[in-house]
């Protein structure tokens, strides 16, 4: 008897792949690998896909290990990429006018466009629905 969360996980495995596919599209036509920093997320996504391939198609705890370990890179690459965002945008922001401190500088920050503060934050979702498409113990 199939599991009944199955259908679901099946889904969120489709969404997962598509979002990869999205975002390192993006990043690619954006040339967003100037140099080894930017670079990572697009390896943190290849890796990912790769995984997420192997879970689908083969049981036991090496795909199901080789998933989690892809997606906590996944989010450990969105959560620096907040952060090196955050602080290329503080940098600017600073140096565009140095009056700015305390809350109208991480505002002018946040709000500023290029590169966008919280778009690495995507990176986190995904990591979150890879997460979510983990078979459990039971199908070892």
């Amino acid at each position: 008897m199939e599991d009944p969360s199955q259908p679901l996980r099946r889904r969120l495995t489709v969404l997962l792949a598509l979002g990869m596919l999205g975002i390192g599209a993006e990043l690619a036509l954006t040339e967003h690998f100037e140099d080894l920093q930017q670079a990572l997320p697009l390896i943190a996504l290849g890796v990912g896909l790769v995984a997420l391939a192997f879970h689908a198609f083969a049981r036991g705890k090496v795909p199901r290990t080789a998933l989690r370990l892809a997606m906590l890179a996944v989010v450990a690459t969105g959560i620096a990429g907040l952060w090196f965002h955050y602080v290329s945008n503080e940098e600017f922001q600073s140096e565009l006018d140095p009056s700015l401190d305390g809350w109208r500088l991480i505002l002018a920050t946040m709000r500023a466009q290029s590169p966008p503060a919280l778009a690495p934050g995507a990176l986190l979702l995904l990591g979150a629905i890879g997460w979510l498409t983990i078979r459990g113990r039971e199908s070892a």
